[in-house]
């Protein structure tokens, strides 16, 4: 398997990352060796064409930009599935400049709607680099599964006992690690709120 690079563009300045917290893979919901966040709730006044209206609501101003789009829409069936792309980006030190990496967290959304409850299920999640200069070296794109990324993170415990130039690229990995899990539980609370809050109305 090819070992995820999305650091490549800055390995050759390993030795000057400023120090960063590691992540803790344990975090992360892994089903069948693939990552899954899972939200299961009750909307115990609201049917399951109330319910898929309120996920539609939510996800048409989720997927409103051009990058996002919609995979399955049947109101019938309860079923929404939508891809979701997210721009992100952070920053690493090397020397004393502070330098930008962007990058884009890609998702799959996969509502089910029923009676009274609902399941949203998140998976599929990859990561884009645009092209990128490194001093004077153009890195190309990369786009590469979250689940690589992962597969090939070391536990705490590993990580203890490699050398701290490889520590150094793992707490930059972090980041992304990090950044994708942070924006994926916003997503699981977002999704909650709004169907808690259309619940709440519909008590009224």
């Amino acid at each position: 398997m090819r070992l995820l690079i999305i650091t490549a563009c800055l390995l050759f300045a390993a030795s000057a990352f400023a120090q960063e917290s590691y992540f803790d893979k344990s975090r992360i919901p892994v089903v069948n060796s693939q990552i899954q966040y899972a939200l299961i709730d009750t909307a115990k006044n609201l049917s399951k064409a109330d319910i898929f209206s309120l996920v539609s609501q939510w996800a048409s101003n989720k997927v409103s930009q051009k990058a996002n789009t919609i995979q399955l829409n049947d109101k019938d069936g309860g079923k929404l599935i939508t891809r979701v792309s997210i721009p992100s980006s952070h920053f690493i030190t090397v020397g004393r400049q502070n330098i930008p990496i962007n990058f884009t967290i890609q998702m799959i959304l996969d509502f089910t709607c029923k009676d009274s409850k609902y399941r949203l299920i998140i998976n599929n999640l990859s990561i884009e680099i645009p092209a990128t200069m490194a001093g004077n070296k153009l890195i190309d794109r990369t786009v590469s599964s979250y689940d690589t990324l992962l597969s090939n993170f070391p536990t705490a415990d590993e990580y203890k006992t490699k050398p701290k130039s490889e520590q150094q690229i793992y707490q930059h990995q972090s980041k992304y690690l990090n950044t994708m899990h942070t924006e994926v539980l916003s997503i699981l609370t977002s999704v909650k709120e709004f169907i808690r809050k259309g619940n709440t109305v519909n008590e009224l």
